[in-house]
């Protein structure tokens, strides 16, 4: 089945508790977005079926799918960014359903951690630098996770926006003389990191 606007929650919800009814528990479930939805419409659609497999004690795989027209360009380069995405949310996106291999998990709790318990959480990790989100646990451990939002919540809010402006077209080294000092020293420590085990 598929579960792609969150308009349609309530035809949704009604559906899997038919399944229920009639003693189908295990669903696939496939999620379009960056297409004319926002990123807190994915996470609130992630948040019901973690909530339904909770309550109902149903499995159901979510395969959230990255919308791409057919037409040229994008058909040969996959650059299209929809709307209300940027490159960097579908970035991290990415990355956690590769960790996740493509599925989202049908336990609540790990579901919840690979996205989010709440939406504010959901995007903090949309905007992490790419190790601290497919390394999630060893960077927490480390303690650079704490540390990169603390210097994220600690950009004034000229610097944030001058931030948010790189970070969301990935423009980690392309930056120049006009960066702020504060910024540039934030994306160098936290953004041109690469990590290797």
């Amino acid at each position: 089945i598929s579960f792609d606007f969150l308009v349609f929650s309530e035809a949704y919800e009604n559906a899997i508790r038919l399944a229920k009814k009639y003693g189908i528990t295990e669903l696939s479930n496939y999620m379009l977005y960056n297409y004319h939805d926002k990123p807190e419409e994915l996470w609130h659609r992630l948040k019901i079926n973690s909530d339904l497999n909770r309550e109902l004690g149903t499995k159901i795989y979510s395969f959230p799918m990255k919308y791409m027209p057919i037409d040229a360009p994008y058909a040969k380069d996959r650059s299209f960014i929809g709307p209300h995405w940027n490159s960097k949310y579908l970035r991290s996106i990415q990355i956690i359903l590769n960790v996740t291999n493509g599925a989202v998990a049908t336990t609540p709790s790990l579901s919840e951690k690979a996205f989010g318990e709440t939406l504010e959480e959901f995007f903090k990790i949309l905007m992490m630098p790419e190790p601290y989100i497919r390394y999630r646990f060893r960077f927490e451990e480390t303690g650079d996770t704490d540390k990169w939002f603390y210097q994220w919540q600690n950009l004034n809010p000229m610097e944030r926006k001058e931030a948010e402006d790189i970070i969301y077209k990935q423009q980690f080294f392309s930056m120049n003389g006009s960066t702020s000092k504060v910024v540039a020293e934030f994306i160098k420590q936290h953004y041109q990191f690469r990590y290797k085990e």
